[in-house]
């Protein structure tokens, strides 16, 4: 279970940073019914942001560069945000139809210079 935890990779293509986190809390708060473990909410937030891929980098060093640090719905909110604006920046998930319909052309007629009949 810890080992679980610990090795959590979120990818973008299934469900949302919101649902990672919270998946990582559930595995927590499962390994916190031992009571020899502790897993404390900034060690798990530590663990939010190894988790996060490459596209969440410049967010996690400026998380690193302030002082304050972060309680579990903070960087949740902070971290569904982050998304939003990483899908805006590369064009979000604008879902693209093609019509596929054959396109009738006709060729010119025969009878050149007058009109369609």
């Amino acid at each position: 279970m810890i080992k679980e935890l610990i090795s959590q990779k979120y990818t973008s293509g299934g469900t949302g940073i919101r649902e990672h986190i919270l998946r990582m809390s559930h595995l927590a708060s499962k390994i916190k019914k031992f009571k020899d473990l502790t897993i404390t909410d900034a060690f798990l937030v530590h663990l939010v942001f190894v988790s996060l891929p490459k596209e969440f980098e410049t967010f996690v060093i400026n998380y690193n560069m302030q002082p304050e640090t972060w309680d579990l719905e903070k960087t949740i909110a902070m971290c569904a945000q982050e998304e939003e604006r990483i899908k805006a920046s590369k064009g979000g998930s604008i879902n693209h139809l093609r019509d596929n319909k054959k396109k009738i052309y006709h060729s010119p007629s025969k009878n050149k210079g007058k009109g369609p009949m």
